[in-house]
């Protein structure tokens, strides 16, 4: 094995022979070396304005995976989404921050608004629960855009659930209708919590410039009990606002915060392409 990887290593800049030299330092087991190789490869077709191969971040993450190295493997699968959006990537990322010690259920709801922005919601039960999650947090718009969007899709309205998912849609259709005129009548709140959560509410009805300058005045005012939650809503707002400038800003606040917002936060600036 010594004697062939003299011979691969000789081809020097040989795209073709350090790609072959990287896997056999894989499959001898060197994830180390391999890893260290392939990250020379990548960084040389960046310099030539390039991108990764694919098959090289693959390898990468495999080489990491294998050598318990998570945060390099991490990194090498947020690259995978940043340069080749697959769902599978998407899934697995994911599934791998939700799985993750200490991430607080409170985030379902968003992992949810994740899913739908990258087309990952495909199964009657997850357009169910997501309209469950919104109406039970107060955002019956949302909930109703869902709910009716599985209906459209054929997900919804049959087999054994069918007459759970219609009382579900009455109930989504019903509530948008009454909490859009009660927040357009009721006086704004002096608490910032609750301010925060009519802004994005109003968000979810559509009227997002309005809502995002209602959460940004409640972020100001300060005393927020989730003052993390509250600045990933809003760069979540920004994001459906198309202001990617100001969305990174939020985000990248909260990159090092606990229970899972910094991953979500990460998720999101992945999913609208900020850097």
């Amino acid at each position: 094995m010594a004697g062939f990887k003299s011979i691969l290593k000789s081809g020097g800049t040989n795209p073709q022979m350090r790609t072959l030299f990287a896997q056999s330092l894989y499959l001898s087991g060197d994830y180390a070396a391999a890893s260290k190789e392939i990250t020379a490869i990548n960084a040389d077709a960046e310099r030539a304005g390039g991108v990764p191969a694919e098959n090289m971040l693959q390898l990468q993450a495999s080489c990491q995976n294998k050598a318990k190295d998570y945060a390099g493997y991490i990194a090498t699968q947020e690259r995978l989404i940043k340069h080749y959006p697959k769902m599978e990537y998407w899934a697995e990322m994911v599934s791998r921050v939700q799985s993750k010690p200490g991430f607080s259920d409170r985030l379902l709801l968003d992992i949810y608004r994740l899913r739908y922005a990258i087309g990952s919601l495909v199964e009657a039960n997850a357009y169910q629960e997501y309209a469950q999650l919104a109406l039970q947090d107060g955002f019956p718009a949302e909930a109703k855009k869902i709910v009716n969007e599985g209906f459209d899709k054929k997900l919804l309205g049959a087999g054994a659930n069918a007459s759970r998912h219609n009382r579900l849609r009455d109930l989504a259709n019903r509530q948008a209708g009454e909490d859009l005129t009660a927040l357009n009548k009721k006086a704004r709140a002096s608490d910032a919590n609750t301010q925060v959560n009519d802004g994005y509410d109003f968000v979810t009805h559509g009227e997002v410039e309005k809502g995002i300058n209602i959460m940004e005045k409640a972020i100001a005012k300060g005393g927020l009990k989730r003052p993390e939650d509250a600045n990933l809503h809003l760069g979540m707002a920004y994001l459906q606002a198309g202001n990617k400038a100001k969305a990174a800003q939020a985000l990248k606040t909260l990159l090092n915060s606990a229970n899972g917002v910094g991953d979500v936060a990460k998720l999101w600036m992945l999913q609208g392409g900020l850097e």
